[in-house]
């Protein structure tokens, strides 16, 4: 284990390896991961159809577009590492050597339908996520704008997981959180999800430095940001016992914009 002098901040290395990543936190189902699909399922129920979405930090995951790949027009990815883009056009591209997600694909086609799932289904929602998926953008919290080419209020949806956590040292938290927030429109829906006071977080065999924050630090900045305090719902889920996970809970939360 690196010594706590080793910690990284996410956003100024080039440590990341966006397969150690998936395979580090999601070759296992698990029940943390079946509660974010089932807590994404339930968002996107109430996605009206046709919405823009963005996903702010993508990383190099495919599971959060399973849901939203029925509801939503089109998906944007931002992100600021390449790599991360690289490991979902992989995906996209039916590389072997590429974690292929079909087991959280079947597990929220299950959710949606209480028929079984059968393997045609599973490659028919591959192709619409696929289909789905129209932009790679660069995000850049340091930068005006935060992401080039896009304006405030351009998004129905915006989806940011465990990514606002690692906002870089030198940025004010909470005024980075009304700069990524501009970016989606009134009477849009905000989705996020957040390591609950994690002070690191290892990738292989790196860590990366977190903010501390839990649930209030959201319910104090999201109305500030718009989002009235009666359309936030949070839920919080406690890491699964022997997965030795450098964290005890994290939290799935959601917003409606004014």
């Amino acid at each position: 284990m690196p010594s706590e002098s080793s910690i990284q901040e996410f956003h100024t290395t080039g440590n990341f390896r966006p397969a150690v990543y998936v395979k580090q936190y999601y070759e296992y189902l698990g029940d943390e991961n079946r509660a974010i699909l089932r807590f994404l399922w339930r968002q996107f129920q109430r996605c009206p159809e046709g919405a823009d979405m963005l996903d702010f930090g993508c990383g190099p995951t495919v599971y959060q577009f399973i849901a939203a790949a029925p509801r939503v027009r089109t998906i944007h990815v931002a992100d600021s590492l390449a790599t991360n883009f690289e490991a979902i056009q992989d995906w996209m591209a039916g590389r072997p050597e590429v974690f292929t997600w079909r087991e959280y694909i079947q597990e929220t086609l299950a959710l949606e339908d209480s028929a079984a799932v059968e393997c045609a289904d599973i490659l028919q929602r591959e192709q619409l996520i696929k289909q789905k998926i129209a932009r790679f953008l660069h995000c850049d919290l340091g930068a005006i704008p935060l992401i080039a080419g896009v304006a405030e209020a351009s998004y129905d949806v915006l989806m940011t997981n465990y990514c606002l956590e690692f906002l870089p040292s030198h940025i004010d938290f909470e005024a980075g959180m009304a700069r990524i927030f501009s970016l989606l429109r009134p009477g849009g829906r905000l989705i996020l999800q957040f390591l609950r006071r994690t002070p690191d977080y290892p990738v292989g065999d790196y860590r990366f430095s977190c903010r501390q924050v839990d649930e209030h630090d959201f319910l104090r900045i999201l109305p500030k940001c718009g989002f009235p305090s009666p359309t936030i719902e949070y839920e919080i889920v406690e890491a699964e016992a022997g997965l030795q996970r450098p964290y005890a809970s994290f939290v799935m939360m959601a917003a409606s914009k004014a």
